[in-house]
């Protein structure tokens, strides 16, 4: 669905910040229907994955509707037979062989991005209200070599703070399927190319080798739409 119709691809978002080898797909579900899980039609869902959210509540339930239907849609326009998308051991979803992607949700936002496995190694993406971190959550998302970032006025978003946030939700969305290890907010340095609203995140901890390559920098795109941020990270196959 998108505003309570059809689902589709907004413009601006997700699937015009990715790739050509990335298929994005987001819903923008009508706030006034979003929080009654009766109103979520649940009937694309395979039996293990409504098995993971039978006791959840009616907000994660719709969220996890939600995000399996931009996944199917999209796994479905790559010519992958659907399958079901579990949960891994930190709620990472855990793709059908030969697809990596993500999901992402926010009030108002739901997106999924997957791409062929031998084409991408990885894929994060992530969605935020373009609104201000809470009080004291700022310290421990920018780093104090970040700090000139939340004074720039260029960068195209209402809330920098924010965006170094989702970036960085990205960023560890990629990075994770390719570890198995933690990254936390500080581990990575972020730089910012708002002519072309593109990011290079820089690890800062000993970052390991993946396919002959150190995984030292991950690169990334951004929008703001209709009062969404929207972060976007792909990793490509060497």
């Amino acid at each position: 669905m998108d505003r309570g119709g059809p689902m589709s691809a907004h413009p601006e978002g997700v699937a015009d910040l990715v790739g050509p080898s990335v298929v994005g797909v987001e819903t923008r579900p009508s706030q006034a229907r979003s929080g009654d899980p009766a109103l979520v039609d649940d009937s694309l869902l395979f039996d293990e994955e409504r098995a993971l959210v039978a006791s959840v509540a009616p907000g994660r339930f719709r969220d996890f509707v939600l995000g399996r239907r931009c996944a199917r849609l999209a796994v479905e326009a790559l010519g992958f037979t659907p399958a079901p998308i579990l949960v891994g051991k930190r709620r990472q979803p855990l793709w059908p062989e030969g697809v990596d992607g993500a999901i992402t949700h926010t009030d108002g936002y739901v997106a999924a991005a997957v791409a062929p496995a031998d084409e991408m190694a990885s894929v994060g993406i992530d969605a935020e209200a373009d609104e201000h971190l809470p009080d004291g959550v700022e310290r421990r998302v920018v780093r104090p070599d970040e700090q000139h970032l939340l004074v720039r006025h260029d960068v195209g978003v209402a809330a920098v703070d924010r965006l170094i946030f989702s970036a960085k939700e990205a960023v560890y969305k990629a990075w994770f399927p390719l570890t198995g290890e933690w990254l936390g907010f500080l581990d990575a340095r972020l730089e910012f190319d708002p002519r072309d609203r593109r990011f290079a995140a820089h690890v800062l901890v000993d970052a390991p080798v993946v396919a002959g390559r150190r995984l030292q920098v991950f690169e990334g795109r951004y929008a703001s739409v209709d009062g969404v941020i929207i972060t976007t990270v792909e990793h490509p196959v060497p």
